[in-house]
């Protein structure tokens, strides 16, 4: 008895067997775009969840009131209560007008020439000045600008100006009442009074001047009891 046995030995589709590979690659492919996909998407939620600022929030939280630097506020000094001062006019001595003068407004502007308008030296002939705790400062000006004369005069000669002021800062005499007192060679022509509205108050008179009033003049501050508080000397020429 034969025993027979038949094996093939090439298969028809044993090519097509071994021609698979064990995995696919278009699916591991797809598989890990997925996956890089889903990754991405997760890392951009949990940026856009985490507080913005928190590491700034914890740099503050960690100073305390002792070390946080406070920048001090800067204020310009106090301003001195705005008080008009008293402005008198007047022609042939008598007083015209008062008015209050702002502090910004320029009362009158004229150009000092200092050949005729000299500024004050200290000589035996210059305008005597005498200060005590009252008067802080009197002298003879061309003009007064915002408030503070612009020269110190001691000739008027009346083809440069006919106009004079004379310009004191009071001191401690507020509600009170001074005068200025013009004489002309000794004789009293005129006398202004001035009314003190406050501790540090600028005021001024002012003259005007003709022919017939030339010579040697002097001007007094005097307080209410006619006590003479200060005194300038001036010449008037034509």
């Amino acid at each position: 008895m034969q025993l027979k046995i038949k094996i093939d030995l090439a298969p028809e589709n044993s090519a097509t067997v071994s021609a698979q590979a064990p995995f696919d690659p278009i699916k591991i492919r797809n598989f890990l775009l997925v996956l890089v996909m889903l990754s991405s998407l997760v890392c951009s939620m949990a940026y856009s969840m985490w507080p913005s600022g928190q590491a700034y929030a914890e740099t503050l939280d960690s100073n305390t009131a002792e070390n946080v630097g406070i920048l001090p506020i800067i204020m310009e000094d106090d301003e001195p209560p705005k008080q008009p001062d008293i402005v008198l006019g007047d022609t042939h001595l008598l007083v015209e007008k008062v008015t209050a003068l702002d502090s910004e407004t320029t009362v009158k502007v004229l150009d000092v020439n200092t050949a005729q308008n000299a500024e004050l030296e200290p000589s035996n002939e210059a305008a005597s000045i005498i200060e005590n705790e009252h008067v802080a400062r009197a002298q003879l000006t061309s003009a007064i600008v915002r408030r503070e004369p612009i020269d110190n005069i001691t000739l008027l000669s009346l083809a440069n100006n006919k106009q004079i002021f004379y310009f004191t800062q009071i001191n401690q005499l507020k509600d009170k009442v001074i005068s200025h007192r013009w004489r002309l060679n000794g004789k009293v022509m005129a006398q202004v009074s001035l009314s003190i509205g406050g501790d540090k108050w600028r005021t001024y008179s002012s003259k005007t001047f003709n022919n017939s009033m030339l010579g040697r003049w002097e001007v007094a501050v005097l307080d209410e009891n006619e006590n003479v508080l200060s005194v300038t000397e001036f010449d008037v020429t034509q």
